[in-house]
């Protein structure tokens, strides 16, 4: 992917520079307004932090920072809150893996830097398995146009969330792994709104994973059986293991190839595909010419298409 074309400020109290780029001591030293700040520095110092970016005219933040109401300090998260509504700032965060934003080639995680951009929306609770998928994407080259870890979810929610990503051009599909839900009339109603097919993994499906949800955000977990019965109500796909999050939304597709080095499978596959509504796909001279290359010349160019070796 490329890089992210804005203007990039770093702030560290040790100075000097960092891969060429200079490290300023102080958010004070910078000279202009910023949009997007990502804090990724000690619980203690985030408040001030905070602070002096509101006289920055700061619009957005992304704590990355951990130490909050996941171990018990609820008191800072509510502080952080008080001066986001004051001063009108979105918030995600804090104890969370970041953002990206693939239209904008911006990757603020601190999880792999090969991700593809794409139009597949992903937002989750838990950076750890965020951080896994973002690995078994770049694997698979499967892109994304958002990525959102949500953490503890002090401000802005999966509703929000859900919102801005369904205004969005790039993003196609919405997958999101849930581990407790806040503001739940919000959460609804942008299910209901959207537009774009959503793909859902719930965590917390029995008391002792209900405690672990929250001791990891802080976030509580509701009846596992009454979400999925009203998700299923609303069309939401509800998914059994976390990899159908970025795996299953690409099996939407309409106009199939099949490439098979054996006939009998793809025999199977053509009945299947066309029995669930779907066509086969015919290759371009395009997609001809460029098999004619790596194929043996004696491979199948009707489709299904297969080889023999």
């Amino acid at each position: 992917m490329g890089c992210f074309s804005g203007k990039v400020f770093l702030v560290n109290s040790s100075g000097g520079k960092f891969e060429g780029q200079k490290l300023y001591k102080d958010i004070d030293e910078i000279a202009c307004d910023i949009d997007t700040a990502f804090i990724t520095i000690p619980q203690k110092y985030v408040l001030e932090s905070i602070e002096k970016l509101i006289l920055k005219n700061i619009k957005n933040i992304i704590i990355i920072s951990a130490g909050f109401k996941e171990v018990g300090d609820f008191e800072s998260e509510d502080k952080i809150l008080n001066l986001a509504k004051k001063h009108n700032i979105n918030i995600i965060g804090p104890n969370c893996l970041g953002y990206y934003e693939g239209s904008k080639n911006l990757n603020g995680t601190f999880a792999t830097k090969d991700v593809k951009s794409g139009s597949l929306a992903l937002l989750a609770g838990s950076g750890a398995v965020l951080s896994s998928l973002m690995d078994k994407a770049s694997l698979c080259d499967i892109g994304f146009s958002h990525i959102i870890s949500l953490g503890n979810m002090i401000d802005l929610s999966y509703g929000e969330l859900i919102q801005m990503v369904e205004n969005s051009a790039e993003c196609r599909a919405i997958s999101l792994y849930i581990e407790g839900i806040k503001n739940h009339k919000l959460f609804i109603e942008a299910i209901k709104q959207s537009s774009k097919p959503i793909y859902l993994y719930k965590t917390a499906q029995s008391e002792a994973g209900k405690k672990a949800a929250f001791s990891h955000t802080g976030n509580l977990a509701g009846n596992y059986e009454l979400f999925c019965g009203l998700m299923k109500s609303l069309g939401v796909n509800m998914v059994d293991n976390i990899e159908a999050l970025i795996y299953k939304p690409l099996r939407k597709a309409d106009n199939i190839a099949i490439i098979t080095n054996a006939g009998g499978p793809a025999t199977i596959l053509s009945d299947l595909i066309v029995k669930k509504g779907k066509s086969l796909y015919e290759l371009t001279s395009e997609d001809l010419q460029a098999l004619d290359e790596v194929l043996p010349f004696n491979w199948s160019k009707k489709q299904p298409h297969r080889y023999y070796r």
